[in-house]
């Protein structure tokens, strides 16, 4: 459990992060993004990737991210801001842990379904070497979604979909394309 524990608190960093940024947008939209993450803090708890201790420490890091100052933005910012306006990733639906065992050096952490897409989250510490490895998503009624941005580091990889998943689908199957043995299923 405790891979899951990172992965939740690296989803939690970075919606801590975007905080700030949809305050640039709007106050309103600032509001939104806290009630989510608020949501997702509890989804977290509930699931036991998160302590109660650790939860209650998360919210209030939103709470004193909310009340700060915003700094004005940048040009980067204005360019990463129209890029991403695809997907909010504000409405959590579902946190899902992924099964325990590693194939071909993956592990899927954390599923997070929104409602207008799909995160996951994989250890990779044993994957091989290839840098930008291309994902496919599949639900159960046979719907394939291709990733929109891939991202992480040596050792963690950040997977998103912005089309998000029926409501009551079932199951999702996280695919390494050219893969076959690098399959992901976890229930909806």
């Amino acid at each position: 459990m405790l891979r899951a524990v990172t992965a939740a608190e690296q989803w939690l960093q970075q919606q801590l992060e975007s905080i700030l940024a949809w305050r640039h947008h709007s106050d309103e939209l600032a509001t939104e993004a806290l009630a989510n993450a608020h949501a997702g803090i509890a989804a977290l708890e509930a699931a036991e990737a998160l302590s109660p201790d650790a939860a209650t420490t998360w919210r209030g890091a939103f709470e004193r991210e909310v009340a700060r100052e915003p700094d004005p933005p940048t040009e980067e910012d204005r360019e990463s801001w129209a890029l991403n306006a695809t997907s909010t990733e504000a409405e959590l639906v579902q946190v899902i842990a992924g099964p325990d065992d590693v194939r071909g050096g993956y592990r899927l952490l954390l599923l997070l379904r929104f409602a207008d897409g799909v995160v996951c989250l994989l250890d990779k510490d044993d994957a091989d070497a290839d840098d930008w490895p291309e994902w496919t998503l599949r639900d159960a009624f046979g719907t394939v979604y291709e990733s929109d941005v891939e991202g992480g580091s040596d050792t963690d990889a950040r997977v998103s979909f912005y089309t998000g998943t029926p409501h009551l689908v079932g199951w999702v199957e996280l695919r390494l394309n050219g893969h076959d043995d690098v399959v992901f299923r976890v229930l909806t």
